[in-house]
């Protein structure tokens, strides 16, 4: 009998994997791709994004339940962090170093060119 248990459990757990992927797949599109749009600074194309990751959270909540799919949303989420988290890092470390060590030269620079420009006049 442990044979046909052991065996159950397995096809059991393959199952179980196989509907979670296929749950977050069509969840995680929409919802990387309004993180994606967020990360550019396009609002309202996120918000688009959102809506349908939303509409996809409710048809889980009726179909496995609230927490379930508050689960599948944090993992999603989390993965997304892991992933862009780093290079949003990076950009803005070199934004600062630009705002810092280039854009405030060149603004030095000009102000010296137009005081220049102003004396020669």
């Amino acid at each position: 009998m442990e044979g046909i248990s052991s065996d159950f459990d397995i096809f059991a757990r393959g199952i179980l994997d196989s509907l979670l992927l296929f749950l977050v797949i069509p969840f995680s599109i929409p919802t990387f791709i309004g993180y994606h749009f967020l990360a550019l600074k396009r609002n309202k194309h996120a918000g688009i994004a959102f809506i349908f990751s939303f509409l996809i959270a409710l048809v889980y909540i009726a179909w496995i339940g609230f927490l379930p799919t508050l689960v599948i949303f944090f993992y999603i989420s989390a993965f997304y962090l892991l992933v862009m988290g780093p290079f949003w890092l990076l950009d803005k470390l070199i934004r600062w170093y630009e705002n810092k060590y280039i854009y405030e030269k060149y603004r030095k620079y000009l102000d010296d060119r137009k005081t220049e420009s102003n004396s020669n006049g």
